[in-house]
């Protein structure tokens, strides 16, 4: 709040006081009034006048300070009507009034949109789980009937259980916190899970796979980790080119161990790079006939790697591959979790 913008509001007030002080000049015309008087009675008036306006300002302006200070300080910025102060005019009570009402309501719309949200969220946990069960049956039929039409339709049938999967960890990744468990990993076996899990595809396009220095203990959740590998390879076979080959290195660095995944395929441009965690980007190579990239992937990478405190890059170079990095955290900070979730559940046992 400006003091030169708190005068131009007053600026009625003010011309209305003068033309009172011109009144009272011209009727002070028909007495014996000496002209110092005359000149001291106008000068009294207008320094109270402008007394009474310094003291509103700051009374304002230290209201509207500390009003704008909580509400830097404050995350969700409807819940400002629970910080306001009692000021000592009525304006200030006005507004507390105002916005006590717009909190109210607020707090009651995020509440019922929240609860619709977690419904919602419940609901497609459990199309995912029931949606399994015929794809599961579906694939034993074709796993019992070998011939061309059943390895095609076994083949769109993991496209389709893929895709379930990724149903269900987007509706869960947004409360990671409830649904993991940080433990000490072998990243080897982590990798050794999300190579496994993709062989089939990697062994269709031929790729030679290079995993080195990767027995090291990480501090994660590895159904969530596996998940982020899962989509990383998965992008690397949608991407590959001739003879593709994929790499996952570990190493060791002072802000933890680094998990780095190679491949040589069509890479990514350096306009493009930075989009790619982006949700729903696809890029040019996703726009290539027959790639049906959806953006998703990537951005859930990113989503579940902040909540997990796991740090994920990427480099790339058109026509010579890409390179995807998972920092994971200092063991210090899980490892403290850890034996603190130990306690809790052995006092639970």
């Amino acid at each position: 709040m400006k003091l030169k913008k708190h005068i131009s509001d007053n600026i009625p007030l003010l011309l209305l006081i003068c033309f009172g002080i011109c009144c009272v000049e011209i009727l002070l015309l028909y007495y014996d009034i000496g002209i110092w008087m005359r000149i001291l009675l106008p000068v009294i008036i207008l320094a109270c006048t402008f007394a009474g306006l310094g003291l509103d300002f700051y009374r304002r302006r230290h209201f509207y300070n500390n009003l704008l200070a909580s509400l830097d300080a404050l995350e969700d910025k409807y819940l400002i009507h629970a910080l306001t102060m009692d000021g000592e005019f009525s304006d200030a009570q006005l507004l507390d009034e105002i916005l006590y009402t717009m909190g109210k309501s607020m707090t009651e719309n995020v509440g019922r949109t929240r609860s619709e949200l977690e419904e919602y969220k419940e609901y497609m946990e459990l199309w995912v789980h029931d949606i399994k069960l015929p794809i599961a049956a579906a694939k034993l039929v074709a796993e019992n009937n070998p011939g061309p039409v059943s390895e095609s339709m076994d083949e769109e049938l993991d496209k389709i259980d893929a895709m379930t999967e990724n149903v269900l960890y987007y509706a869960r990744s947004e409360c990671v916190e409830k649904d993991y468990i940080i433990r000490r990993c072998n990243l080897r076996e982590l990798v050794g899970a999300s190579i496994r899990e993709n062989k089939k595809y990697l062994i269709r396009s031929h790729f030679s796979i290079n995993i080195e220095a990767c027995d090291v203990q990480v501090f994660t959740d590895p159904k969530w980790v596996c998940f982020i590998l899962d989509q990383i390879i998965s992008n690397s076979i949608k991407y590959s080119s001739d003879h593709p080959s994929l790499s996952l290195t570990g190493k060791r660095g002072k802000e933890g161990i680094s998990l780095s995944v190679s491949d040589n395929g069509i890479g990514i441009s350096a306009d493009e790079i930075g989009r790619i965690f982006e949700k729903g980007f696809t890029g040019s190579g996703g726009r290539n006939e027959g790639s049906k990239s959806t953006g998703i992937g990537l951005y859930l990478c990113r989503r579940l790697c902040s909540k997990l405190g796991i740090v994920i890059n990427a480099s790339s170079r058109p026509g010579e591959g890409t390179v995807m990095t998972l920092v994971f955290p200092q063991e210090s900070f899980f490892s403290l979790s850890s034996e603190v979730s130990d306690t809790e559940q052995n006092a639970v046992q």
